[in-house]
């Protein structure tokens, strides 16, 4: 057993002088990584997972720091009780390479797109999704980290859920048919999953689709479903729930995961202002401890992840663009068609500019207001960004800006002074976006 072990300790180590990541395991419960071209052993037990920061309430995502108990640290190791573990964490300096060598050594494979729009609740994510879910190619789908939040027990780590959504691993992704059974909301907000083959909706119906509409689909099951997914060239999900996007690294990594980020990002004002109209967000308005909470947080959060991306570290490099929800609302077409040749799906379909044409008209009223959901599409795009404005005490926006005076700047935001100011439609307080 001895000889084995030491033989099986000199493969690998052979192996990392070619760069390659390895993880292994004997029957002894020996853990061989090789992580930056060096071999580390230790047992199952002593080795430390990586961290992976999540926020895991839907309505409150915006208002606690990331230690509080609204934000759980999730260890990042194999669900299911798995011997194996995938989860290693790839070189920066190695990604290209890897990813090269992988194309080399296969014969032939699809060239995907795996698209993943990281934002911050009320940040324009179902208007930006929309972009997606309208390609025929692609196989879009509405924040499936709430699955997560309801089966905690199988998923520990949401990065391998995630790789696993973005595959189309569906028989390794338990409850999921079941998820979007239960939850309406996310299943109609995924155009495959409305029309045939996993239901004739669409056609009887020829409006956007409510939760009550649903009843005539079909339950899902598990495979139809990843055959579904399977059929399509592209993949793309809308995350609000997804805290850092340096827990991303290990996706980039997989040679089967061409990934692109999208960050969208949004007036944090105008953000807390669209989260205080939801009655169950429990969002306030006013002045006090609440309000400093909330939008402390939420401008904390994106801070973080813009300091991220400026390290700019060697993984995320030609796979990350930063939008502003605003750009996208006065400039639909221009900034669809900057996105498609950023993540490099080539033309903007006619599906997806007829979609545009027919939810961002001047003086378009939404053709349905349903109760059982705040995300509503059609409506005059160009007028909704600074809404807000006169919508929110002077006080108010006052305290937001002590807050959030650096993530304003960062993100071409101006700051107002006084009641007139703000109610100043003539002068826009979107910019352009800094250069530095």
């Amino acid at each position: 057993m001895g000889i084995r072990r030491r033989k099986h300790v000199v493969i690998i180590g052979i192996l990392s002088l070619l760069g390659l990541m390895v993880c292994s395991f004997t029957s002894s419960n020996l853990m061989i990584v090789i992580k930056s071209g060096e071999c580390v052993s230790g047992s199952k037990r002593g080795m430390q997972p990586p961290l992976i920061g999540v926020a895991v309430d839907d309505d409150h995502v915006l208002s606690r720091e990331p230690h509080s108990r609204l934000v759980k640290t999730v260890p990042g190791e194999e669900p299911f009780g798995a011997k194996s573990h995938d989860t290693c964490r790839c070189p920066a300096g190695l990604v290209n390479q890897k990813r090269s060598r992988q194309r080399e050594v296969t014969t032939k494979r699809t060239d995907k797109i795996h698209v993943v729009i990281v934002t911050n609740r009320r940040s324009g994510s179902s208007f930006l999704g929309q972009f997606f879910n309208q390609n025929p190619k692609v196989f879009f789908q509405f924040e499936p980290l709430k699955l997560t939040e309801w089966k905690r027990e199988f998923y520990p780590d949401r990065i391998q859920y995630l790789r696993r959504l973005l595959k189309c691993q569906f028989l390794r992704t338990p409850y999921l048919d079941e998820f979007y059974n239960r939850e309406p909301l996310h299943r109609r907000s995924s155009q495959v999953l409305v029309e045939p083959p996993l239901c004739n909706i669409t056609l009887r119906y020829h409006r956007p689709l409510t939760d009550n509409a649903m009843r005539y689909c079909p339950p899902l099951e598990t495979t139809p479903l990843m055959q579904a997914c399977q059929k399509k060239q592209h993949q793309a999900v809308k995350l609000i729930r997804l805290y850092n996007i340096s827990s991303l690294e290990e996706m980039a990594c997989d040679p089967d995961i061409n990934l692109k980020v999208l960050h969208l990002v949004r007036d944090p004002r105008a953000t807390h202002h669209s989260k205080s109209r939801i009655r169950r967000a429990n969002v306030s308005l006013e002045l006090g401890k609440s309000l400093d909470a909330d939008i402390s947080y939420l401008c904390k959060r994106i801070n973080r992840n813009l300091d991220f991306a400026g390290s700019m570290p060697a993984w995320l490099r030609g796979r990350y663009k930063l939008i502003r929800y605003e750009d996208i609302a006065y400039e639909p077409r221009e900034l669809a068609r900057e996105i498609y040749e950023f993540v490099g799906l080539g033309r903007l379909p006619q599906k997806v500019l007829k979609w545009i044409q027919d939810n961002t008209q001047r003086n378009v009223q939404p053709s349905f207001k349903s109760h059982d959901t705040p995300y509503i599409l059609t409506k005059n795009a160009s007028q909704v960004p600074e809404a807000w404005r006169h919508h929110v005490p002077i006080q108010v926006v006052l305290r937001m800006q002590e807050f959030c005076g650096e993530t304003l700047r960062r993100l071409g935001y101006k700051e107002v002074k006084s009641k007139q100011e703000l109610l100043d439609n003539s002068n826009s307080l979107v910019v352009d976006l800094p250069t530095s």
